[in-house]
């Protein structure tokens, strides 16, 4: 046992100092320099938004930080995601609005910036998208599967009691009556209609504008600089080099990126014995269960 410990902790090593060694050359390659959040110079904050958007905390946590600290100057919204919740998206861009009122904030989009990712990054002052990035996809949805079929075909009675009619009215245990469905269409139809507000609000664009390009369909990142989605094409190092001209900054950038990062033996054994083997086996059942478990366990969710 005490083998494979030194083999794990020698592989988790050696990963974190290949990322370490990548963050570096990335950082070498913009002219920029890395240093701590708690370092008192000028600096530009960088948040990242990485996979699917399903709670606001920490990200609250890391904007407030942002606004109140005095030495970032403006931020970067690193995005990778292809949205999520709706209210945590709606907490997370009205977060931003707020920010930027008082700091530059700079939206940069990675690989896929879509739906809720878009609904974040429209609170930016700049959005930047590279030529290929997915974006755009304004538009909800919600889903529910209907096993009625399957439950008579095992001959099994799903007895459900409600103090209200509609109360099972998203239920997978019976089919969707007509009423119902355009109840919730219309539902649903007042989220877009928010969503478009919150794109036009922040784009500084008139409702009539974002409409067309409202429908949930994805753009590419050309596509959307196009249609006026997007302000400009270029990756992450162009977006450091506008973020630092538009507050002045001079020489290197300096990036200091919001949260902490965890050292090794914080991953591997967390801040008190076992948390952290527990985290690694919890993160790893979570990660192969969740999609199916989540659906019928917790029910349907709004999503961007």
């Amino acid at each position: 046992m005490l083998s494979i410990a030194i083999i794990i902790a020698g592989f988790c090593a050696l990963g974190t100092s290949c990322f370490w060694f990548l963050g570096k050359s990335t950082a070498a390659s913009t002219g920029s320099t890395r240093i701590s959040k708690g370092d008192k110079r000028e600096k530009i904050g960088i948040i990242e938004v990485s996979g699917g958007i399903e709670s606001s905390k920490e990200l609250l946590e890391d904007i407030r930080e942002v606004y109140e600290e005095a030495s970032f100057k403006a931020v970067i919204i690193r995005i990778e995601s292809p949205g999520g919740a709706v209210g945590a998206s709606q907490e997370i861009y009205e977060a931003l609005m707020r920010l930027r009122e008082k700091k530059p904030v700079v939206a940069s989009m990675g690989n896929i910036a879509a739906s809720g990712g878009y609904y974040i990054a429209s609170a930016a002052d700049t959005i930047f998208a590279n030529p290929g990035t997915l974006t755009a996809s304004i538009g909800v949805i919600i889903q529910t599967p209907d096993v009625s079929k399957l439950m008579q075909w095992a001959k099994v009675d799903m007895n459900v009691l409600t103090a209200g009619d509609r109360k099972d009215v998203l239920s997978p245990f019976r089919p969707m009556r007509d009423n119902e469905r355009a109840d919730i269409k219309e539902t649903l139809g007042d989220i877009h209609e928010g969503f478009i507000e919150a794109v036009a609000k922040g784009r500084k664009k008139p409702e009539e504008e974002i409409r067309p390009w409202a429908d949930g369909r994805i753009l590419t990142g050309r596509q959307a600089k196009e249609v006026g989605l997007v302000d400009e094409l270029g990756g992450f190092e162009q977006a450091i080099v506008h973020t630092a001209e538009k507050i002045g900054m001079k020489g290197k950038p300096r990036l200091a990126y919001v949260r902490r990062e965890k050292g090794v033996f914080e991953i591997l054994f967390g801040p008190t014995p076992g948390q952290g083997t527990q985290l690694l086996v919890r993160e790893a059942v979570k990660g192969a269960l969740s999609a199916a478990a989540e659906e019928m366990q917790e029910g349907p969710k709004l999503k961007y």
